[in-house]
């Protein structure tokens, strides 16, 4: 467990990433130009060919996340019981704080 593998459209295998590195892997999320990953209280963001470009620490009021989606302006993680949204910045990326 622990790894991304994206396909084209015809089933064939493009490209795998995360290592086994992504425990507790919970929701996966595209906006087409960038991967979002939920795990273990962390969201990761890899570009389309794998590279990890950031990694954020969830806040304790969402680090149940089960679900993250992505638009270019707008982030939203779902919990069992929430569900949060944060607008993101210019860079495409939530806040820090």
């Amino acid at each position: 467990g622990g790894t991304i593998f994206v396909f084209d459209l015809f089933g064939g295998l493009v490209t795998e990433f995360g290592g086994g590195r992504l425990t507790d892997l919970s929701g996966l999320g595209s906006t087409g130009e960038e991967i979002w990953a939920v795990f273990g209280g962390r969201l990761a963001v890899f570009s389309l060919r794998g590279a990890l470009e950031a990694i954020y620490e969830l806040p304790s009021s969402a680090d149940a996340a089960v679900d993250v989606a992505a638009t270019n302006k707008r982030l939203l993680l779902l919990t069992p019981t929430s569900l949060f949204a944060w607008e993101l910045d210019a860079e495409g990326r939530p806040p820090t704080e």
